[in-house]
């Protein structure tokens, strides 16, 4: 199937834009889309995602605005019992826009994620998982855990080289059988940017509203 510049159904748009954001390149993205049966160039994939994520952002500040002037309107008739929402950072790199192939003037920025997640749960008399998990019982495992958090994963000290393979796994313990009391996720909505934390922070209290 040809895509025509000028006509193509939201069907295959929503294709295209979910390959282009699931995938590494606008290249890999027209690779898998050919594999499916739309043949379309890499710059075709970049140039539509470019449009709908211009789209996408504008209609979040047009939200972050409306909340601004307290005109949002809530888009669920009954707000969620119980809600999680997750805020995070990384660091990617860019380059410079609009100079022609290859990279120019690269830089490392940092991108802004936030997760909301409307959940299903159960309320419990007592405490339906008393013990803490399996694998917050494994002290190496734990370690691990909070090097990375640190950025520290790799740089152990000279004298806990090797001690890991040396220390004898500790014994299973069964879990308990009976259905999972973990939450249910419903709903999961995200919003993402590179702005600063001032900016960013009203964009996730919109999408909260607006949940």
């Amino acid at each position: 199937m040809r895509l025509d510049e000028r006509s193509y159904s939201p069907a295959v748009v929503e294709m295209i834009a979910e390959a282009a954001a699931r995938l590494h390149s606008f290249a890999d993205a027209a690779f898998a889309l050919d594999l499916a049966g739309v043949e379309i160039s890499s710059r075709h994939v970049q140039r539509i995602a470019s449009e709908i994520g211009t789209e996408l952002a504008q209609k979040r500040d047009e939200k972050v605005a409306q909340r601004r002037r307290r005109q949002l309107p809530v888009r669920v008739a009954t707000p969620p019992e119980v809600v999680a929402v997750e805020v995070d950072g990384g660091r990617l790199q860019t380059r410079e826009m609009g100079a022609g192939p290859g990279v120019h003037d690269k830089q490392n920025k940092e991108d802004k994620v936030a997760c909301l997640v409307s959940l299903q749960s159960e309320v419990h008399q007592q405490d339906p998982q008393p013990e803490p998990p399996e694998s917050f019982l494994e002290p190496r495992r734990v370690q691990r855990l909070v090097q990375a958090m640190k950025g520290q994963a790799g740089n152990k000290p000279p004298e806990e080289v090797g001690q890991e393979q040396q220390t004898p796994p500790p014994p299973t313990r069964e879990e308990p059988k009976g259905e999972s009391t973990t939450p249910k996720k419903r709903v999961r909505t995200c919003v993402a940017s590179m702005v600063d934390c001032r900016a960013f922070g009203p964009m996730v209290a919109a999408e909260a509203q607006e949940r």
